[in-house]
């Protein structure tokens, strides 16, 4: 039989005789198997595989075939080069697509990549010609990845390392500001200056972001609203937040605003509020806010309580010497408002309970504040 190329299939019939037929014939044996299409190419017969490979990137679509032929144009014989899955095999340049989940697109993926022509849904990337990096422990927080900066007190593992707060306790450094007031005055501009301190001094930088927020008073008409960031180097204690307060004639009630710190960096907030009160200086209407304030010094609290402290299930606010309209407000440990309670018409011994049950495990700011302004914070430990 013919079997030139000598890749064990032969062309042709078999031919019986004593001597060979000629060049290329040799004795048939339980190997030599018929059909070769070409005796001249030993990688060409009946078990060649073939695949898709159109754009000729050593990546091929679709199933392989196995036969003699080429099947169509584009078909190539298979070899170790060629590899499956080509997306799109009419361009070299795309072939498999690599995706990872980086849902808050801070250049960190979660979970593990996944390699198919289309995108498994939203979040995922594809990160051909891109630096995205593994590790993501929080998705959808862009400020949470590996090597990110630990804050302190906001309960978070900020760079995906296994741990939470992790060198706060050592450092112990804490950041508060105290409340400020001013005399409004007639016209212009002053500056009411908010002092923001920390318990000792620092052995790293520090720094916390603030942004006022409108009370009584109003934001562009009262105050110029700002925000920012403070910074403690190394050995410093304090700071100051100057806010623009505008003055007028107006005859009008006292004023007031907020300050909220937020986003400490290598410390943590114990007192992340501050109230400015912008204080009326107008004629007649200063008497009379001066009778008025004089008889709310009476209902200033005298007493707060938060029962029980550490607390599970629910707590209670227990006041003392208040009257009037009160607010309780309890925030997270960096300022953050979670909750707001009204209490219409306070008597000098009330009570407030308050159920945790979407609270988690952690320290909370309890805030008390009375019908003209005046405020008290407590912290309050959850645990759960």
């Amino acid at each position: 039989m013919l079997d030139h190329d000598n890749d064990g299939y032969y062309s042709g019939d078999p031919v019986a005789q004593c001597t060979s037929p000629g060049t290329g014939y040799v004795v048939k044996t339980d190997q030599e198997q018929p059909g070769d299409c070409n005796d001249n190419d030993a990688s060409i017969n009946p078990a060649t595989i073939w695949v898709l490979d159109g754009d000729g990137d050593n990546y091929y679509s679709g199933d392989p075939l196995t036969q003699c032929t080429s099947p169509g144009t584009g078909y190539v014989v298979k070899t170790d080069q060629e590899q499956p899955g080509d997306c799109n095999d009419n361009d070299a340049s795309v072939y498999t697509i690599t995706w990872v989940l980086d849902a808050d697109n801070d250049g960190y993926y979660s979970g593990s990549p996944v390699t198919q022509c289309t995108s498994p849904g939203a979040g995922w990337i594809n990160i051909a010609g891109k630096t995205v990096l593994p590790g993501d422990c929080i998705d959808n927080n862009p400020a949470v990845h590996p090597g990110a900066v630990e804050i302190c007190g906001n309960g978070i593992d900020d760079n995906c390392n296994g741990k939470t707060d992790e060198g706060c306790a050592v450092k112990g450094v804490q950041i508060y500001i105290l409340n400020k007031s001013i005399l409004e005055g007639k016209r212009n501009t002053r500056l009411m200056k908010f002092q923001v301190k920390l318990n000792k001094k620092p052995e790293n930088l520090i720094t916390v972001n603030y942004t006022t927020q409108d009370g009584t008073a109003t934001a562009g008409s009262d105050y110029t609203a700002q925000s920012g960031t403070i910074n403690f180097q190394p050995g410093v204690k304090a700071a100051v937040i100057s806010i623009q307060v505008q003055g007028d004639k107006t005859p009008e009630p006292n004023e007031t605003f907020k300050v909220l710190l937020s986003n400490p960096v290598n410390a943590s907030i114990s007192g992340g509020a501050a109230t400015g009160t912008i204080v009326n200086d107008d004629g007649t209407a200063t008497i009379a806010k001066t009778d008025e304030m004089s008889k709310e010094t009476i209902l200033i609290p005298k007493n707060i309580r938060l029962l029980p402290n550490p607390a599970h299930q629910n707590f209670t606010v227990a006041l003392t010497g208040y009257a009037g309209n009160v607010i309780i407000e309890i925030s997270s440990f960096d300022g953050r408002q979670l909750q707001q309670i009204k209490i219409p018409a306070v008597t000098s011994e009330y009570t407030q309970q308050i159920d945790l049950a979407k609270y988690t495990s952690g320290v909370y700011l309890v805030t008390v504040r009375g019908r003209e302004g005046d405020s008290k914070t407590l912290k309050l430990v959850v645990v759960k």
